[in-house]
């Protein structure tokens, strides 16, 4: 059985996001687009190895390492 391109819940296009910084991007996307941050996981040294955030557009941002 073949697996599906996208997920269900998931638009057809879903930006994913790699930055230094990425706590800083959650808050300016919480602030500006109204988004809530649905998980995050942790990565050494206190950094965001990933974290989902839900708005109008589902983004997706992980710290650059």
């Amino acid at each position: 059985m073949a697996g599906k391109p996208r997920p269900d819940d998931y638009h057809s296009v879903t930006p994913y996001l790699v930055v230094d910084g990425a706590a800083r991007v959650i808050d300016f996307l919480k602030q500006v687009f109204n988004a809530e941050e649905m998980m995050r996981l942790a990565a050494p040294g206190g950094r965001i190895g990933h974290a989902t955030c839900v708005s109008a557009i589902r983004w997706r941002c992980a710290s650059k390492t």
